[in-house]
């Protein structure tokens, strides 16, 4: 009958080890004089972190291009509209010119 208990009571005890293993806390000390190690990164993070820094720069590249050329663009429309409104407005002043020389003309 001892011997059962014995067996029964390893069984257990060993069953309880194994299920410590797993749950098992890290408890890893902090440093109190500030001294600490930053962790390393990894060739993947260091990989992430400079394709996050070139898309940010490419970005911004892009936003500075199509500022460039909305700019251009509205120069170039706003000279169009300017030639074209002249044009109308020395049309129009010939059509006074001759409504007034024939008014003249007239009397």
């Amino acid at each position: 009958m001892t011997k059962l208990i014995l067996a029964v009571l390893l069984f257990s005890s060993a069953s309880l080890m194994a299920a410590s293993n797993v749950q098992r806390v890290s408890n890893d000390t902090i440093s109190i004089d500030g001294a600490y190690s930053q962790k390393t990164m990894t060739q993947s993070e260091r990989m992430r972190n400079l394709r996050t820094k070139l898309e940010k720069r490419t970005e911004q590249v892009l936003k500075k291009k199509i500022e460039q050329l909305r700019f251009q663009q509205e120069l170039e429309l706003s000279k169009k509209i300017q030639k074209a409104f002249t044009e109308k407005m020395s049309r129009l002043d010939q059509a006074f010119a001759e409504d007034e020389y024939e008014d003249s003309s007239a009397l």
